[in-house]
């Protein structure tokens, strides 16, 4: 009883665990938006069809939405103003009738607390979807000044998602369900509470012992994230009970068949094969202990030998295999740390804003929104919901979205040109292998020699290989200084601190992914230029 108590803790804490990290994210996302100073301005002023400025912070706000529209387990999320405005992040239309009249708006709206949540319900408040139960969170959107409330932010997701995170963790044992403090719940299987035992769960703490329906019960109860909700784990003690039983007639055969087996194996086996068995066998342990420098000694010239021997070269091969898998998962997470690293520069970014800022300022709202657009898909396609491998079209929208707004920085002292085989767009590839070498192009080849610069990038498809080009008419470099960035690229010569860092990246990962027969090929010459040649296999099955 006392262990299947404890098992059950563990369980029931570590779904509270992913409960509450799920929504403290939801809690997170209201909040930002909440927050956010375009939203605010947005519910402040009086909705006018025809007011530009009005429609660019409705955008604005619309663009901070769509940063969370990727997120699978969200249906949808919405900002709904006093004033009326309503602000969402999807192409489907909000239900016809006016919110504000809605009794879950006017409650959520004057709720004391923050966030509310609205527990399963059939269909979307937000939308036209009646097919399926609905949990809606929401929070004020207050003005910063007055704490006056000027409408919610609103985020719903299916009921599905809680279930899903719920799942078969107890097996036949028993379930877990998750009651809202008002009513409804959300159980991890089709059987359903008694009502009168849901009533009486709002008063019970910790763990209580029931007697349900005729049937003994273990219940565990934790509280979570948002204010009023319990998880609770209901365990059947016959179930358990049962299970016990039957694992202890198991482990009795099998305990009376191993000592029989045994008795006999030692009657038959003579003392001379015995010994070398009981030698292979300590050695053994040891090696499963973790110990790989154990070998056999004095072996004998029979079969035992023979095995022996074997038995050493394969703990030498597992010896030598985990010390490679340990230099590749290091060199690989090294190499993946650099990648995440270089996805987001702070001097790029806050250069970026920077740049934003001053365009507003001036009242270039087109090159506003050309580098806000540029830097959404920027950030976009550099997380591409945690996959490695992404097509070779969108690796060149998030190159052309890095030049797009370099351009506009730099106030066109560059331009640059496409030339893409449209064949080679589908192709899937390692994320984010050409901005930095673009970055390279630009910082180290056309901003050193002084003039307007060009950088070309070009793409073929050649047999099963795909060949990337990547060329400017810079600084280029020394063969001195060529020989040296080709050393660090090819692993021969080591620094600390590299000084092709972004070159060697993506050299890298190409090669850890792909094999060492693949990667960068670099020619240049002292004020000509350089030219970056890429060599990546086709493969369609990544």
């Amino acid at each position: 009883m006392r262990s299947a108590q404890k098992n059950a803790e563990m369980i029931i804490d570590r779904t509270q665990e992913d409960l509450n990290s799920l929504f403290k994210e939801y809690i997170s996302f209201l909040a930002t938006i909440s927050e956010n100073a375009i939203i605010q301005e947005a519910l402040q002023e009086t909705f006018f069809l025809d007011n530009e400025q009005y429609h660019q912070k409705i955008e604005s706000g619309r663009e901070l939405l769509n940063i969370f529209k990727y997120r699978k387990d969200l249906y949808g999320i919405a900002v709904l103003g006093e004033n009326g405005q309503n602000i969402i992040d999807s192409q489907k239309p909000l239900r016809s009738h006016d919110y504000r009249k809605t009794y879950w708006y006017r409650e959520a709206l004057q709720r004391a607390f923050s966030p509310n949540y609205l527990p399963p319900h059939m269909g979307s408040y937000l939308f036209d979807d009646d097919t399926e139960n609905f949990i809606t969170i929401t929070t004020p959107v207050e003005d910063a000044t007055s704490t006056a409330r000027l409408g919610i932010v609103v985020l719903e997701l299916r009921e599905q998602v809680v279930k899903d995170l719920l799942g078969n963790r107890l097996g036949d044992f028993g379930y877990l369900f998750v009651q809202y403090s008002r009513s409804g719940f959300t159980s991890s299987d089709e059987r359903i509470p008694d009502s009168n035992y849901l009533v009486r769960l709002a008063n019970m703490r910790e763990i209580e012992e029931k007697l349900l329906n005729q049937n003994k019960e273990l219940v565990l109860i934790r509280d979570l994230e948002l204010s009023g909700v319990k998880l609770a784990a209901v365990i059947s003690l016959e179930e358990l009970t049962r299970e016990s039983k039957q694992l202890g007639m198991v482990l009795l055969i099998l305990i009376s068949g191993t000592i029989l087996v045994a008795t006999i194996t030692a009657s038959v086996l003579s003392k001379n094969i015995a010994r070398p068995v009981q030698e292979l066998s300590a050695v053994m342990r040891q090696v499963e202990t973790g110990d790989l420098s154990a070998r056999i000694e004095n072996l004998p010239s029979d079969e035992f030998g023979a095995l022996g021997i074997s038995f050493n070269q394969m703990v030498t091969r597992i010896q030598r295999l985990l010390v490679e898998m340990h230099e590749e998962e290091v060199k690989l997470r090294k190499s993946e740390l650099r990648a995440l690293q270089a996805q987001v520069n702070p001097h790029f970014l806050y250069n970026t804003l920077d740049s934003i800022n001053w365009l507003a300022r001036e009242k270039r709202n087109e090159d506003v929104l050309k580098l806000v657009s540029a830097l959404t898909t920027l950030f976009r396609i550099g997380i591409s919901k945690g996959h490695d491998f992404i097509s070779m079209q969108e690796e060149l929208d998030h190159v052309k979205s890095y030049l797009t707004i370099q351009k506009v920085r730099f106030a066109d002292s560059f331009t640059y040109e496409f030339d893409i085989d449209p064949k080679v767009l589908a192709i899937p590839v390692i994320k984010l292998i050409l901005q930095p070498v673009v970055e390279n192009a630009l910082y180290h080849g056309i901003k050193r020699s002084g003039g307007k610069g060009n950088i070309q990038i070009r793409a073929r498809k050649i047999h099963d290989k795909m060949i990337i080009e990547i060329s400017d008419n810079g600084k280029g470099m020394t063969a001195t200084r060529l020989l040296e960035v080709k050393a660090e690229l090819s692993g021969s010569v080591e620094k600390k601190e590299s000084t092709v860092y972004g070159l060697k990246n993506v050299h890298d990962r190409i090669q850890i992914y792909y094999g060492e027969a693949y990667g960068l090929t670099i020619h240049s010459e002292e004020d000509e230029g350089t030219v970056v040649m890429y060599k990546i296999p086709i493969r369609e099955d990544v």
